[in-house]
């Protein structure tokens, strides 16, 4: 893995093929994110600037930290249907950007919740899906934290 003042080198443009240079830095962040769809992503900058990338990159960041707060606050009142709706308002933009892991758990929240408000079974149950879920939510934070730092190496934020 390439150190922190490298990553931040791979992003700035270069006189020649900018772009070029940046997209073959790629490969580097396939441990955290699906590089086919996030090269797809790039693509949509200026040839030498990455203010757009960059922009939807920072907004993804911050809707992630804010979702991942409030679905914590949906375990502790156990409102399983606001939790399912803030992992599949979570799981768009991931898959947007190939966040593929944090994808993967939300949809598997989704599912969970799902099956339990289809079912709508018991208070104790209720509980019991709330423990798994916070499973599954607490892996989701450490796949964005991966993603996050990835991302963050890419673009040269500290």
């Amino acid at each position: 893995m390439l150190q922190h003042a490298q990553m931040a080198h791979a992003f700035q443009s270069t006189t020649t093929g900018g772009r070029t240079y940046q997209i073959s830095k790629l490969p580097e962040l396939d441990y955290a994110i699906n590089t086919t769809i996030f090269r797809e992503i790039l693509e949509l900058d200026d040839e030498d600037e990455q203010y757009f990338t960059r922009s939807l990159v920072c907004d993804f960041i911050t809707l992630a930290q804010r979702t991942f707060t409030e679905m914590d606050a949906c375990l502790e009142t156990q409102d399983v249907k606001q939790l399912w709706s803030k992992a599949r308002y979570l799981r768009g933009p991931s898959a947007t950007l190939g966040v593929y892991k944090v994808e993967s758990s939300c949809a598997r929240i989704e599912q969970m919740t799902a099956i339990h408000d289809s079912l709508q079974t018991e208070s104790d149950s209720k509980s019991t899906l709330c423990n798994s879920a916070r499973i599954v939510i607490d892996q989701a934070q450490q796949h964005f934290a991966e993603a996050e730092n990835a991302l963050r190496l890419f673009y040269g934020m500290d």
